[in-house]
């Protein structure tokens, strides 16, 4: 058996510096937009805010949730 020489760790400063730098390669709702929000603890909109907000598709406009 090899040895993983912290490879999770790495793998996520790897992934968080490349967010940090390029914050276009993180976006919401991605697992390198997650780390990066964790990292930073940056509040990020909701799905449906950003679905929501100007300019819209106009996909809540009007809907009704099924129950």
């Amino acid at each position: 058996m090899l040895p993983r020489l912290h490879a999770a760790a790495a793998l996520y400063d790897t992934i968080v510096g490349q967010a940090l730098a390029k914050p276009h390669k993180a976006p919401p709702f991605t697992m390198p937009g997650e780390l990066l929000r964790q990292h930073t603890g940056q509040d990020w909109p909701t799905w449906r805010q950003l679905m929501t907000q100007p300019p819209s598709w106009g996909d809540y406009d009007g809907y009704q949730p099924r129950t």
